[in-house]
């Protein structure tokens, strides 16, 4: 009797769900109180995240947690008037006056009292430091800090070597104030007496960035303290806003290939790997193994060269030509498709084109599915490189939304354009329009694809699948048309599916590990019905195929 070709999928679903459920007891470390402050926060528990933190600075009373502690105490405070708003914006405010109390724990208000914080900071067993900048951060939390309070401050921070933390301090209040030159010169001057700590760097060069200050970005990196601290992508952007082209390319390489975490890394691998041997299989690498393996490898390998390129176009075009991301709807769109999609597009299809030789060559007699599949495995690398990326952003839902998506998305897209500018090749100026009509199609689905993800507003994640619908379709009628029917069916089924689900279990288990199961399954639900619309639209031609 035949196996169902959907049976090791099931297999592997079944257990990747299992595993993913025993995850969380694999991590090797308690989360520490900052991480599951940050995590309460990140679920909107205000009041929970305040009292995790309580808790740390009654246990360790150094100046990180007391900061952070009245960072979160204000936060909960806002939250509190907020819901105290909320729950009487339609009460008579004569007969409500007076009537307004704190909401409770559960409603993610404060949980600390004001009472309790002045016991704690007025304890006489704390440290000299945690006395004076805890109060000071207290008082500039309440919009008003004493000349005599601040001049301590000021004096801690203009010490040899300064009181830690204490020029930190300032320059928030500095920066509150607008003066973002005196807010950059305390961070730096942080960073250098306290060089184990880059985030003092990264933000006063964010800083210096936005502000255009070239001139103190240069005296920065004249300082053989400050400058390794300085980060390769703000070192990257200096120099193209500077016009130093020729430094910034070694700095967007190393940006790129600099080494990841294992567990993206891991990720990413089991993916390009199980997407790789699908489109190797629909290019039928069993009729031309050697040829094929290594014309495919090779172009999965171009494909991850595309993205420094990407990173440097990316660099022009919000240094020269001010296309950025503005939070407007018409703004956006043309940022999306001229500027996101259109240098997207161009560095694949650019890296694409060293394939065009061998493709065309007589001596190779590449077919129509070798162009597809080289296509594909271009976009498919650059998806790769990209993955890595998201995977390690702290924002978990959008990478792992896009990395169950943005595989096949790539493919798909480079796929298509790769196999238009080849005929464009082949058969010159009578097939421009025809190259061009495509290459705009692409750039322009591209570009709404990720226009739609973030504007959820406007119909956000169900118009992004639409366009992403039809982006699959068109390459798997491009496939369908190319390839022919001389494979086996249930292998080309049960290849694709297996792969599939190899991916889905693996993103599972991975979002299991670090946020548990229930909450992995929230955050892959959206990117798991892109997957269910390449099942569906694959199942679709599979009879033909």
């Amino acid at each position: 009797m035949r196996r169902s070709p959907y049976f090791p999928a099931l297999v592997v679903l079944a257990l990747a769900l299992v595993a993913g459920i025993l995850a969380p007891r694999f991590q090797r470390h308690a989360r520490s109180a900052e991480e599951a402050a940050l995590a309460l926060q990140r679920e909107g528990h205000a009041g929970s995240a305040e009292t995790v933190y309580w808790e740390a600075v009654r246990a360790n009373p150094t100046v990180p947690n007391v900061i952070a502690f009245l960072d979160a105490h204000s936060l909960a405070r806002d939250v509190a008037r907020v819901l105290r708003r909320k729950g009487h914006e339609n009460d008579d405010p004569e007969e409500t006056r007076g009537q307004l109390k704190s909401p409770s724990p559960a409603e993610t208000g404060s949980t600390v009292t004001e009472s309790e914080i002045d016991a704690f900071l007025a304890r006489s067993d704390l440290p000299k430091d945690v006395t004076l900048l805890g109060r000071y951060w207290r008082d500039l939390h309440e919009g008003e800090v004493g000349d005599e309070l601040r001049a301590g401050v000021r004096e801690a921070a203009a010490a040899t070597p300064p009181m830690p933390w204490a020029n930190r301090l300032l320059a928030e209040e500095a920066e509150r104030a607008g003066d973002i030159e005196k807010a950059a010169t305390l961070l730096l001057r942080e960073a250098h007496f306290m060089p184990n700590d880059r985030h003092d760097v990264d933000y006063a060069f964010a800083l210096l960035l936005n502000a255009k200050d070239w001139d103190a970005i240069t005296t920065a990196l004249d300082d053989p303290t400050i400058e390794p601290m300085v980060g390769l992508g703000q070192k990257a952007r200096w120099a193209i806003e500077t016009n130093h082209y020729r430094r910034a390319i070694p700095w967007i390489f190393k940006l790129t290939y600099s080494r990841p975490a294992a567990g993206p890394l891991a990720l990413t691998a089991i993916a390009a790997l199980a997407w790789w041997l699908f489109v190797a299989q629909l290019g039928k690498t069993r009729e031309r193994p050697f040829f094929r393996v290594l014309l495919y490898v090779a172009a999965f390998a171009l494909g991850t060269l595309s993205i420094p390129l990407t990173d440097f176009l990316i660099l022009v075009e919000e240094s020269k030509l001010h296309l950025v991301e503005s939070g407007d709807i018409a703004r956006d769109l043309i940022y999306y498709v001229f500027g996101v999609g259109l240098r997207e597009e161009l560095s694949k299809l650019l890296l694409f084109l060293p394939l065009v030789p061998i493709l065309r060559s007589p001596r190779f007699k590449a077919q129509p599915v070798d162009v597809l599949v080289c296509g594909a495995c271009v976009g498919l690398g650059f998806a790769a490189m990209e993955n890595i990326n998201y995977l390690s952003s702290s924002d978990l839902g959008t990478g792992m939304g896009r990395f169950l998506t943005a595989n096949f998305l790539h493919m798909a897209m480079t796929a298509v354009i790769a196999s238009a500018a080849f005929e464009f090749a082949n058969q010159g100026d009578d097939y421009a329009p025809a190259f061009s009509m495509t290459a705009l199609q692409v750039i322009a689905m591209h570009g709404a694809y990720d226009f739609f993800i973030v504007h959820p507003n406007i119909g956000g994640g169900y118009l992004s699948m639409t366009v992403f619908f039809f982006l699959v379709n068109r390459f798997l009628a491009a496939v369908d048309m190319a390839r022919g029917r001389s494979e086996r069916r249930n292998s080309l089924l049960r290849t694709f599916m297996l792969g599939t689900a190899t991916v889905a279990g693996a993103s599972f288990v991975w979002a299991s590990y670090l946020v548990g199961p229930a909450v992995a399954g929230r955050v892959l639900a959206p990117g798991l019905l892109g997957v269910a619309i390449i099942i569906y639209v694959f199942a679709r031609r599979f009879e033909r195929m």
